[in-house]
């Protein structure tokens, strides 16, 4: 099971997550290992909030690549997670 900082990481394809400034988390998975495979890159960057409503945001083909995304996300967010 999660813990506080981490709660995702019990999740199929996790890579890693951070608090987003919205209140919840942004968790970078594996798309073929979450089940997520009908998304164009290997690796998506999702939106977790605390009332449990989830977001897909978008994909990557590389860690390196979702990375800028999710640290870029988290220092300023400008992503409209509300309209996937």
């Amino acid at each position: 099971m999660g813990t506080a900082r981490k709660p995702h990481n019990h999740w199929r394809g996790y890579i890693t997550e951070r608090r987003h400034p919205s209140g919840g988390h942004l968790v970078i998975v594996d798309a073929n290992k979450a089940d997520l495979c009908h998304r164009a890159g290997k690796y998506v960057v999702i939106l977790q909030m605390p009332d449990g409503a989830g977001y897909i945001g978008p994909s990557f083909t590389s860690i390196p690549k979702a990375r800028v995304f999710y640290k870029s996300e988290i220092a300023e967010p400008k992503y409209d997670w509300g309209n996937q």
